[in-house]
Protein backbone atom coordinates (compact mmCIF):
# COMPACT_ATOMS: atom_id res chain seq x y z
CA UNK A 1 0.00 0.00 0.00
CA UNK A 2 1.68 3.85 -1.05
CA UNK A 3 0.20 5.08 2.57
CA UNK A 4 1.26 8.53 1.17
CA UNK A 5 -1.77 8.16 -1.35
CA UNK A 6 -4.14 5.70 -0.50
CA UNK A 7 -4.62 6.26 3.12
CA UNK A 8 -4.31 10.14 3.22
CA UNK A 9 -5.70 10.55 7.17
CA UNK A 10 -2.89 13.29 7.36
CA UNK A 11 -0.16 12.79 10.13
CA UNK A 12 -2.04 14.95 12.70
CA UNK A 13 -4.58 12.65 13.31
CA UNK A 14 -2.76 9.22 13.29
CA UNK A 15 -0.56 9.82 16.98
CA UNK A 16 -4.06 11.60 18.39
CA UNK A 17 -6.27 8.65 16.98
CA UNK A 18 -3.41 5.95 18.64
CA UNK A 19 -3.58 7.76 21.99
CA UNK A 20 -7.55 7.47 21.70
CA UNK A 21 -7.68 3.90 21.37
CA UNK A 22 -4.94 2.78 23.29
CA UNK A 23 -5.45 4.41 26.31
CA UNK A 24 -7.93 3.17 28.76
CA UNK A 25 -10.13 1.97 25.85
CA UNK A 26 -14.20 2.22 26.64
CA UNK A 27 -16.43 -1.10 25.22
CA UNK A 28 -17.33 0.80 22.12
CA UNK A 29 -13.41 1.70 21.23
CA UNK A 30 -12.32 -1.65 21.38
CA UNK A 31 -14.46 -2.66 18.38
CA UNK A 32 -12.95 0.10 16.62
CA UNK A 33 -9.45 -0.63 17.64
CA UNK A 34 -10.38 -4.54 16.73
CA UNK A 35 -11.37 -3.20 13.13
CA UNK A 36 -8.65 -0.85 12.64
CA UNK A 37 -6.05 -4.07 13.49
CA UNK A 38 -7.82 -6.28 10.77
CA UNK A 39 -7.42 -3.57 8.37
CA UNK A 40 -4.14 -3.02 9.00
CA UNK A 41 -3.20 -6.88 8.79
CA UNK A 42 -5.41 -6.38 5.21
CA UNK A 43 -3.48 -3.96 3.86
CA UNK A 44 -0.06 -4.96 4.69
CA UNK A 45 -0.89 -7.99 2.27
CA UNK A 46 1.84 -10.38 1.66
CA UNK A 47 3.43 -9.22 4.90
CA UNK A 48 1.24 -10.68 7.43
CA UNK A 49 -0.28 -14.70 7.81
CA UNK A 50 -3.53 -12.72 8.07
CA UNK A 51 -3.60 -11.63 4.22
CA UNK A 52 -2.38 -15.17 2.87
CA UNK A 53 -4.97 -16.73 5.00
CA UNK A 54 -8.07 -14.85 3.36
CA UNK A 55 -6.23 -14.97 0.25
CA UNK A 56 -6.89 -18.74 0.68
CA UNK A 57 -10.13 -18.18 1.94
CA UNK A 58 -11.82 -15.50 0.17
CA UNK A 59 -12.84 -15.67 -3.56
CA UNK A 60 -11.27 -12.96 -5.88
CA UNK A 61 -9.77 -11.44 -2.01
CA UNK A 62 -6.35 -10.55 -4.09
CA UNK A 63 -7.45 -9.96 -7.61
CA UNK A 64 -9.87 -7.50 -7.24
CA UNK A 65 -7.30 -5.19 -4.58
CA UNK A 66 -9.25 -5.52 -1.46
CA UNK A 67 -6.46 -5.11 0.65
CA UNK A 68 -5.79 -1.19 -0.72
CA UNK A 69 -9.55 -0.72 -0.04
CA UNK A 70 -10.16 -2.02 2.90
CA UNK A 71 -7.83 0.35 4.29
CA UNK A 72 -9.95 2.68 4.19
CA UNK A 73 -10.98 1.89 7.65
CA UNK A 74 -8.29 3.15 9.01
CA UNK A 75 -9.88 6.34 8.28
CA UNK A 76 -12.81 6.42 10.31
CA UNK A 77 -11.09 4.74 13.73
CA UNK A 78 -8.20 6.89 13.83
CA UNK A 79 -10.79 9.84 13.60
CA UNK A 80 -12.81 8.61 16.24
CA UNK A 81 -10.06 7.79 18.32
CA UNK A 82 -8.69 11.12 17.90
CA UNK A 83 -12.52 12.60 19.21
CA UNK A 84 -11.99 10.02 22.06
CA UNK A 85 -8.50 11.80 23.13
CA UNK A 86 -9.73 15.36 22.65
CA UNK A 87 -12.35 15.14 24.74
CA UNK A 88 -10.40 13.20 27.56
CA UNK A 89 -7.79 15.85 27.30
CA UNK A 90 -10.47 18.53 27.96
CA UNK A 91 -11.73 16.63 31.14
CA UNK A 92 -8.27 15.43 32.45
CA UNK A 93 -5.11 17.08 33.22
CA UNK A 94 -3.06 13.89 34.09
CA UNK A 95 0.76 13.73 33.77
CA UNK A 96 0.04 9.88 32.54
CA UNK A 97 -2.46 11.25 30.21
CA UNK A 98 0.78 13.40 28.24
CA UNK A 99 3.11 11.25 28.52
CA UNK A 100 1.29 7.97 27.35
CA UNK A 101 0.38 9.49 23.95
CA UNK A 102 3.91 11.02 24.26
CA UNK A 103 5.51 7.55 23.98
CA UNK A 104 3.10 6.31 21.01
CA UNK A 105 3.69 9.76 19.06
CA UNK A 106 7.59 8.67 18.76
CA UNK A 107 6.64 5.34 17.98
CA UNK A 108 5.19 6.97 15.19
CA UNK A 109 7.21 9.48 14.44
CA UNK A 110 10.26 7.07 13.86
CA UNK A 111 8.14 4.81 11.73
CA UNK A 112 7.23 7.40 9.87
CA UNK A 113 10.89 8.60 9.45
CA UNK A 114 11.57 5.22 8.55
CA UNK A 115 9.05 4.96 5.41
CA UNK A 116 10.42 8.42 4.45
CA UNK A 117 14.03 7.40 3.92
CA UNK A 118 12.23 4.77 1.49
CA UNK A 119 9.57 7.32 -0.30
CA UNK A 120 10.24 9.78 -2.97
CA UNK A 121 8.44 12.25 -0.81
CA UNK A 122 10.81 13.05 1.69
CA UNK A 123 10.08 16.72 1.33
CA UNK A 124 6.62 16.41 1.84
CA UNK A 125 6.70 13.99 4.98
CA UNK A 126 9.46 16.00 6.91
CA UNK A 127 7.25 19.23 6.41
CA UNK A 128 4.15 17.00 7.79
CA UNK A 129 6.64 15.60 10.94
CA UNK A 130 8.09 19.13 11.70
CA UNK A 131 4.41 21.11 12.06
CA UNK A 132 3.09 17.83 13.80
CA UNK A 133 5.97 17.94 16.45
CA UNK A 134 5.30 21.28 16.90
CA UNK A 135 1.22 20.67 17.80
CA UNK A 136 2.56 17.99 20.36
CA UNK A 137 4.46 20.37 22.05
CA UNK A 138 1.72 22.57 22.90
CA UNK A 139 -0.26 19.37 23.63
CA UNK A 140 2.10 18.36 26.00
CA UNK A 141 2.98 21.70 27.69
CA UNK A 142 -0.52 22.54 27.90
CA UNK A 143 -1.21 19.89 30.52
CA UNK A 144 0.60 22.14 33.44
CA UNK A 145 -1.14 24.98 34.08
CA UNK A 146 2.56 26.59 35.73
CA UNK A 147 3.15 27.32 31.47
CA UNK A 148 -0.36 29.32 31.35
CA UNK A 149 -0.51 28.18 27.74
CA UNK A 150 -4.28 26.43 28.59
CA UNK A 151 -5.06 30.03 27.88
CA UNK A 152 -3.90 30.54 24.67
CA UNK A 153 -6.03 27.96 23.00
CA UNK A 154 -6.43 29.83 20.26
CA UNK A 155 -2.81 29.73 18.97
CA UNK A 156 -2.86 25.78 19.18
CA UNK A 157 -5.99 26.04 17.16
CA UNK A 158 -4.24 28.18 14.35
CA UNK A 159 -1.16 25.50 14.06
CA UNK A 160 -3.73 22.82 13.75
CA UNK A 161 -5.71 24.27 10.86
CA UNK A 162 -1.92 25.54 9.64
CA UNK A 163 -1.36 21.46 9.75
CA UNK A 164 -4.80 20.84 7.78
CA UNK A 165 -4.16 23.22 4.89
CA UNK A 166 -0.92 21.52 4.87
CA UNK A 167 -2.44 18.43 4.35
CA UNK A 168 -5.43 20.22 1.63
CA UNK A 169 -2.20 21.11 -0.26
CA UNK A 170 -0.48 18.09 -0.34
CA UNK A 171 -3.27 16.19 -1.55
CA UNK A 172 -3.79 18.54 -4.79
CA UNK A 173 0.05 18.36 -5.25
CA UNK A 174 -0.42 15.04 -5.56
CA UNK A 175 -3.45 14.65 -7.73
CA UNK A 176 -1.63 17.22 -9.51
CA UNK A 177 1.13 15.37 -10.22
CA UNK A 178 -0.32 11.86 -10.70
CA UNK A 179 0.82 11.73 -14.71
CA UNK A 180 4.51 11.96 -14.84
CA UNK A 181 5.51 14.09 -17.23
CA UNK A 182 7.25 11.93 -19.22
CA UNK A 183 4.70 9.49 -19.36
CA UNK A 184 1.96 12.05 -20.09
CA UNK A 185 3.99 13.36 -23.42
CA UNK A 186 3.72 9.55 -24.40
CA UNK A 187 -0.18 9.02 -23.55
CA UNK A 188 -0.76 12.20 -25.82
CA UNK A 189 1.25 10.55 -28.41
CA UNK A 190 -0.40 7.36 -28.50
CA UNK A 191 -3.98 9.25 -28.14
CA UNK A 192 -3.00 11.44 -30.95
CA UNK A 193 -1.62 8.27 -33.04
CA UNK A 194 -5.03 6.37 -32.75
CA UNK A 195 -7.16 9.51 -33.45
CA UNK A 196 -5.07 10.12 -36.90
CA UNK A 197 -5.36 6.79 -38.03
CA UNK A 198 -8.97 6.67 -37.04
CA UNK A 199 -9.45 3.99 -34.26
CA UNK A 200 -10.75 6.20 -31.64
CA UNK A 201 -14.76 6.26 -32.12
CA UNK A 202 -17.30 6.21 -29.46
CA UNK A 203 -19.18 3.29 -30.81
CA UNK A 204 -16.61 1.46 -32.44
CA UNK A 205 -14.67 -1.15 -30.00
CA UNK A 206 -11.63 0.44 -27.92
CA UNK A 207 -9.06 -0.55 -30.29
CA UNK A 208 -6.51 -2.64 -28.48
CA UNK A 209 -3.07 -1.59 -27.91
CA UNK A 210 -0.47 -3.69 -26.46
CA UNK A 211 2.90 -1.64 -25.19
CA UNK A 212 5.35 -2.60 -22.48
CA UNK A 213 4.09 -0.60 -19.24
CA UNK A 214 5.82 1.50 -16.67
CA UNK A 215 8.01 3.60 -18.62
CA UNK A 216 6.09 3.71 -21.60
CA UNK A 217 2.35 4.67 -20.37
CA UNK A 218 0.45 4.25 -17.26
CA UNK A 219 -0.97 0.79 -17.20
CA UNK A 220 -4.65 2.47 -16.41
CA UNK A 221 -4.79 5.02 -19.16
CA UNK A 222 -6.61 2.98 -21.48
CA UNK A 223 -9.70 3.53 -19.46
CA UNK A 224 -8.96 7.31 -19.54
CA UNK A 225 -8.65 8.31 -23.25
CA UNK A 226 -10.61 4.96 -24.56
CA UNK A 227 -8.61 2.32 -25.80
CA UNK A 228 -8.27 -1.12 -24.51
CA UNK A 229 -4.45 -1.57 -23.02
CA UNK A 230 -4.40 -5.35 -23.03
CA UNK A 231 -1.56 -6.00 -20.41
CA UNK A 232 -3.22 -3.23 -17.42
CA UNK A 233 -3.53 -4.44 -13.99
CA UNK A 234 -3.51 -8.47 -13.29
CA UNK A 235 -6.28 -7.52 -11.01
CA UNK A 236 -8.37 -6.56 -14.11
CA UNK A 237 -7.20 -9.73 -15.53
CA UNK A 238 -9.37 -13.09 -15.51
CA UNK A 239 -7.57 -16.81 -15.22
CA UNK A 240 -8.21 -17.47 -18.30
CA UNK A 241 -6.83 -14.36 -19.84
CA UNK A 242 -3.64 -14.32 -17.88
CA UNK A 243 -3.00 -18.06 -18.43
CA UNK A 244 -3.61 -17.91 -22.21
CA UNK A 245 -1.79 -14.55 -23.03
CA UNK A 246 1.54 -16.64 -21.24
CA UNK A 247 1.25 -20.10 -22.53
CA UNK A 248 0.18 -19.11 -25.62
CA UNK A 249 3.64 -17.94 -26.37
CA UNK A 250 4.92 -20.78 -24.14
CA UNK A 251 5.63 -18.34 -21.35
CA UNK A 252 6.10 -19.50 -17.72
CA UNK A 253 2.45 -18.41 -16.49
CA UNK A 254 3.71 -15.85 -13.19
CA UNK A 255 1.90 -15.74 -10.41
CA UNK A 256 -1.60 -13.54 -10.49
CA UNK A 257 0.11 -11.66 -7.45
CA UNK A 258 2.42 -10.57 -10.01
CA UNK A 259 1.19 -6.41 -11.21
CA UNK A 260 2.23 -7.18 -15.08
CA UNK A 261 2.37 -9.48 -17.73
CA UNK A 262 5.59 -11.15 -18.61
CA UNK A 263 8.24 -8.92 -20.14
CA UNK A 264 9.17 -11.43 -22.64
CA UNK A 265 5.70 -11.01 -24.22
CA UNK A 266 7.37 -7.54 -25.72
CA UNK A 267 10.94 -8.02 -26.20
CA UNK A 268 11.35 -11.75 -27.67
CA UNK A 269 7.64 -12.28 -29.75
CA UNK A 270 7.40 -9.52 -32.15
CA UNK A 271 4.97 -6.06 -32.65
CA UNK A 272 2.20 -8.14 -32.25
CA UNK A 273 2.44 -11.62 -30.78
CA UNK A 274 -0.80 -12.57 -30.99
CA UNK A 275 -3.15 -14.12 -33.31
CA UNK A 276 -6.68 -14.24 -31.53
CA UNK A 277 -6.32 -10.88 -29.64
CA UNK A 278 -7.43 -8.16 -32.26
CA UNK A 279 -4.23 -5.91 -31.70
CA UNK A 280 -4.40 -2.78 -33.63
CA UNK A 281 -1.71 -1.29 -32.46
CA UNK A 282 1.84 -2.30 -31.16
CA UNK A 283 5.09 -1.19 -30.42
CA UNK A 284 8.29 -1.55 -32.98
CA UNK A 285 11.50 -2.41 -31.21
CA UNK A 286 13.51 -2.50 -33.73
CA UNK A 287 12.74 1.19 -35.07
CA UNK A 288 11.15 2.42 -31.58
CA UNK A 289 7.67 3.64 -33.10
CA UNK A 290 4.22 2.65 -33.00
CA UNK A 291 2.99 0.69 -36.16
CA UNK A 292 -0.62 0.08 -37.00
CA UNK A 293 -1.69 -4.13 -37.63
CA UNK A 294 -2.42 -3.83 -41.83
CA UNK A 295 -4.42 -7.15 -41.38
CA UNK A 296 -5.41 -7.69 -37.77
CA UNK A 297 -7.96 -10.35 -37.21
CA UNK A 298 -11.01 -10.28 -36.28
CA UNK A 299 -13.11 -8.70 -33.31
CA UNK A 300 -16.35 -10.62 -33.69
CA UNK A 301 -16.65 -13.36 -36.31
CA UNK A 302 -19.35 -16.53 -37.23
CA UNK A 303 -18.65 -20.32 -37.78
CA UNK A 304 -20.42 -23.10 -38.46
CA UNK A 305 -18.81 -25.28 -36.94
CA UNK A 306 -16.56 -26.75 -33.52
CA UNK A 307 -14.73 -28.80 -32.02
CA UNK A 308 -15.25 -30.11 -28.49
CA UNK A 309 -13.04 -30.01 -25.69
CA UNK A 310 -12.64 -31.06 -22.42
CA UNK A 311 -11.94 -27.96 -20.48
CA UNK A 312 -9.44 -24.52 -21.02
CA UNK A 313 -6.31 -26.32 -20.48
CA UNK A 314 -7.10 -28.34 -23.41
CA UNK A 315 -8.60 -25.60 -25.74
CA UNK A 316 -4.99 -23.56 -25.38
CA UNK A 317 -2.88 -26.53 -25.74
CA UNK A 318 -4.71 -27.32 -29.10
CA UNK A 319 -3.87 -23.52 -30.43
CA UNK A 320 -0.66 -23.58 -29.34
CA UNK A 321 -0.32 -26.39 -31.13
CA UNK A 322 -1.54 -24.28 -34.65
CA UNK A 323 -5.42 -25.19 -34.62
CA UNK A 324 -7.35 -23.45 -36.67
CA UNK A 325 -9.99 -21.98 -34.32
CA UNK A 326 -11.49 -19.71 -36.47
CA UNK A 327 -12.63 -22.14 -38.83
CA UNK A 328 -13.64 -24.60 -35.89
CA UNK A 329 -14.03 -22.77 -32.81
CA UNK A 330 -12.83 -24.34 -29.07
CA UNK A 331 -15.92 -25.55 -27.04
CA UNK A 332 -16.03 -26.90 -23.65
CA UNK A 333 -19.75 -28.49 -24.06
CA UNK A 334 -21.55 -30.05 -26.17
CA UNK A 335 -23.48 -28.02 -29.45
CA UNK A 336 -26.26 -29.05 -31.95
CA UNK A 337 -23.60 -27.74 -34.96
CA UNK A 338 -21.62 -29.74 -37.11
CA UNK A 339 -18.39 -31.02 -35.20
CA UNK A 340 -16.25 -31.46 -38.69
CA UNK A 341 -14.03 -28.13 -39.98
CA UNK A 342 -16.28 -25.88 -41.58
CA UNK A 343 -15.63 -22.52 -42.93
CA UNK A 344 -15.31 -19.90 -41.04
CA UNK A 345 -17.69 -16.79 -42.27
CA UNK A 346 -21.27 -18.62 -42.27
CA UNK A 347 -22.82 -14.97 -42.54
CA UNK A 348 -22.35 -11.41 -40.94
CA UNK A 349 -21.55 -10.35 -37.98
CA UNK A 350 -20.79 -6.48 -37.43
CA UNK A 351 -20.59 -4.45 -33.69
CA UNK A 352 -22.66 -1.91 -34.21
CA UNK A 353 -22.56 -0.34 -30.44
CA UNK A 354 -19.87 -1.50 -27.67
CA UNK A 355 -20.65 -0.04 -24.04
CA UNK A 356 -19.38 -1.07 -20.69
CA UNK A 357 -21.64 -3.83 -20.05
CA UNK A 358 -23.47 -4.03 -23.43
CA UNK A 359 -22.30 -4.88 -26.61
CA UNK A 360 -24.95 -5.04 -29.91
CA UNK A 361 -24.34 -6.73 -32.79
CA UNK A 362 -26.17 -6.10 -36.15
CA UNK A 363 -26.25 -10.48 -37.28
CA UNK A 364 -27.12 -11.53 -41.18
CA UNK A 365 -26.81 -16.18 -41.02
CA UNK A 366 -28.29 -17.80 -43.83
CA UNK A 367 -28.26 -21.25 -40.74
CA UNK A 368 -27.53 -21.51 -37.08
CA UNK A 369 -24.10 -20.66 -36.24
CA UNK A 370 -21.42 -20.27 -33.27
CA UNK A 371 -21.15 -16.74 -32.87
CA UNK A 372 -17.57 -15.75 -31.11
CA UNK A 373 -16.74 -12.42 -29.91
CA UNK A 374 -13.26 -12.08 -29.08
CA UNK A 375 -13.83 -10.33 -25.46
CA UNK A 376 -13.01 -11.82 -22.21
CA UNK A 377 -15.72 -14.53 -21.21
CA UNK A 378 -17.31 -14.49 -17.49
CA UNK A 379 -20.25 -16.16 -15.64
CA UNK A 380 -22.75 -13.83 -16.00
CA UNK A 381 -22.18 -12.69 -19.54
CA UNK A 382 -26.21 -13.29 -21.54
CA UNK A 383 -27.06 -12.81 -24.91
CA UNK A 384 -30.67 -11.50 -26.03
CA UNK A 385 -31.93 -11.38 -29.46
CA UNK A 386 -35.79 -11.64 -31.03
CA UNK A 387 -36.89 -11.79 -26.86
CA UNK A 388 -34.85 -14.30 -26.13
CA UNK A 389 -32.16 -14.50 -23.53
CA UNK A 390 -29.49 -17.40 -23.48
CA UNK A 391 -26.11 -17.63 -21.29
CA UNK A 392 -22.96 -17.12 -22.96
CA UNK A 393 -20.44 -19.39 -22.74
CA UNK A 394 -16.42 -19.23 -22.90
CA UNK A 395 -15.01 -20.26 -26.23
CA UNK A 396 -11.28 -20.25 -27.10
CA UNK A 397 -10.13 -20.55 -23.76
CA UNK A 398 -11.17 -16.95 -22.46
CA UNK A 399 -14.05 -15.56 -25.61
CA UNK A 400 -17.44 -15.76 -25.31
CA UNK A 401 -19.07 -17.29 -27.82
CA UNK A 402 -22.93 -18.03 -28.26
CA UNK A 403 -25.26 -20.30 -30.11
CA UNK A 404 -27.24 -18.07 -33.02
CA UNK A 405 -29.85 -19.11 -35.45
CA UNK A 406 -30.69 -18.19 -38.74
CA UNK A 407 -32.35 -14.81 -39.94
CA UNK A 408 -31.35 -11.26 -39.66
CA UNK A 409 -31.90 -8.97 -36.45
CA UNK A 410 -29.70 -7.59 -33.68
CA UNK A 411 -27.99 -9.05 -31.09
CA UNK A 412 -26.95 -7.68 -27.10
CA UNK A 413 -24.41 -8.89 -24.97
CA UNK A 414 -24.96 -7.90 -21.41
CA UNK A 415 -23.89 -8.44 -17.88
CA UNK A 416 -26.15 -9.65 -15.20
CA UNK A 417 -24.37 -10.57 -11.77
CA UNK A 418 -24.63 -14.17 -10.97
CA UNK A 419 -24.22 -13.19 -7.41
CA UNK A 420 -26.65 -10.52 -6.69
CA UNK A 421 -29.36 -12.07 -5.54
CA UNK A 422 -27.11 -14.40 -3.33
CA UNK A 423 -25.88 -10.85 -1.92
CA UNK A 424 -29.51 -9.32 -1.68
CA UNK A 425 -30.29 -12.00 0.58
CA UNK A 426 -27.34 -11.90 2.87
CA UNK A 427 -28.10 -8.08 3.01
CA UNK A 428 -32.19 -8.92 4.03
CA UNK A 429 -30.90 -11.28 6.92
CA UNK A 430 -28.59 -9.07 8.35
CA UNK A 431 -30.62 -5.64 7.70
CA UNK A 432 -33.49 -8.31 9.96
CA UNK A 433 -30.86 -9.48 12.52
CA UNK A 434 -29.83 -5.56 13.31
CA UNK A 435 -33.36 -4.89 13.89
CA UNK A 436 -34.46 -8.02 16.25
CA UNK A 437 -31.08 -7.22 18.14
CA UNK A 438 -32.60 -3.41 18.51
CA UNK A 439 -36.08 -4.27 18.80
CA UNK A 440 -34.99 -6.83 21.68
CA UNK A 441 -32.85 -3.64 23.51
CA UNK A 442 -35.98 -1.34 23.43
CA UNK A 443 -38.60 -4.11 24.88
CA UNK A 444 -35.47 -4.72 27.47
CA UNK A 445 -35.15 -1.74 28.54
CA UNK A 446 -39.25 -0.60 28.18
CA UNK A 447 -40.02 -3.65 30.66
Amino acid sequence: VNWNQYFHVGFMIVPLGLAGLLYRPNKDMRGFLVLGIVALCMAFGHQTWFFDALNALVPGYALFRFPVRIAIWLVPVFILGTGTFLYRYQQKSQLVLSFIPLCIFLSSLAIFCLCAFKSNHLSEIALELSILGIIWIFLVIGHFEKWNLIKKKWLLYIVMGGLILTNIVNIFVMKSSYRPAVQGIKEDLLVSYLEKNSLLNDNNPPPRVLLPVGRTIRVNSGMVYGFSFVNAFAGLHLTRVWNFVHGILNIDVPKMSVVNFSSEIFYKHGTFPYESMNLLVGLNKAANKLEVRSNPDPRIYLSDSYTRTKGWQESLALMRQGHAFRDSPLVEKQLQLNSQAGDMGAGIAEITHFGINEIRVRVDVERESLLVLAEAWYPGWMIKFKNQERESFPVNVWMRGALVPAGQYELTFFYRSTYMFLGACLSAIAIFLLCSVWFYKVRSRLG
